[in-house]
């Protein structure tokens, strides 16, 4: 069965929030898994401990990321995310408050699926997830199994 999981990287717990409520509109059955820092997310994705078992951490078929963290930008776990072969199939979307297009080209360039500006509303958040997934299914990005390897470094 294809994961409907997510992985939203988010310092700010209002904006997690907000996604989390926009996403129960968009998508239900999808089920969401917050990280504050990169660092959380490395271990994440890699499955090392905290987050080694697999039954309570899902591996997401999206990782959700704000550009502005902590300690480590949110374009290094793109770059990140794009060199580990057994995570080619994932689906990279930016969420972020700067509309500085030297943001949002450096966040394709890296290899970046989608870039959305943060909304304040749930409704519009919802309606901006609703029409991506429908893009990346017509598109056939999502579902995409994963590679054969399993291991990542960091």
């Amino acid at each position: 069965m294809q994961s409907q999981h997510i992985l939203l990287v988010e310092d700010n717990a209002i904006d997690a929030i907000l996604f989390q409520k926009a996403l129960r509109i968009a998508r239900p059955e999808a089920t969401v898994d917050v990280v504050e820092q990169v660092s959380a997310a490395f271990f994440y994705l890699s499955g090392v401990a905290p987050y080694s078992e697999r039954a309570a951490h899902p591996f997401p078929y999206l990782v959700v990321i704000d550009l502005n963290l902590p300690n480590v930008p949110g374009m290094d776990l793109i770059k990140w995310i794009r060199e580990q072969p057994a995570m080619d199939h994932l689906l990279i979307l930016v969420l972020s408050a700067s509309d500085k297009i030297h943001d949002t080209l450096g966040s394709y360039k890296l290899g970046a699926n989608n870039f959305v500006i943060k909304q304040f509303k749930v409704g519009d958040l919802a309606e901006s997830l609703r029409d991506l997934h429908e893009t990346w299914r017509a598109r056939k990005l999502y579902p995409r199994e994963p590679s054969e390897e399993t291991s990542a470094t960091f």
